[in-house]
């Protein structure tokens, strides 16, 4: 059996872009609480309800819990995804040196525009900057 956290990078740590957010946490057992207090009494009331126990009342009370649990395991999720965080890798600088060149073209209908001699022939703009490029 492979180890559960092979995947993990040995040599980082888990650090948080905006750990005080972390603090969020800290409501999550709040609504838990104010969640499992009971409502106010109900409105309408049966005058029997051995029926109505009898229908899935485990079940409906075990898919609140689950629900519950649910939306509580998300919101902590959603807080912890809101702090941001990340794993620190080492950085590596590696120096280079070199020049950058960009030739920009106009590709507009004007540079087709014969106002260009080369060799003794008219030429178009576009025809110019290749000249001149390949001499380059």
């Amino acid at each position: 059996m492979t180890n559960l956290l092979d995947w993990w990078p040995a040599n980082s740590a888990l650090t948080f872009a905006r750990p005080w957010l972390l603090l969020l946490l800290l409501a999550v057992p709040l609504l838990a609480w104010l969640r499992g207090k009971r409502g106010p009494a109900a409105a309408l009331t049966y005058s029997s309800t051995a029926t109505l126990q009898a229908i899935g009342k485990r079940s409906a009370a075990r898919a609140g819990k689950i629900l519950r649990t649910l939306l509580l395991a998300s919101l902590a999720i959603l807080v912890v995804g809101l702090a941001r965080p990340q794993l620190g890798k080492s950085l590596t600088q590696i120096e280079a040196s070199g020049i950058d060149i960009m030739l920009v073209l106009d590709v507009s209908g004007s540079m087709l525009t014969k106002d260009f001699t080369i060799g003794g022939q008219e030429a178009t703009r576009v025809d110019a900057i290749r000249a001149v490029t390949r001499k380059f």
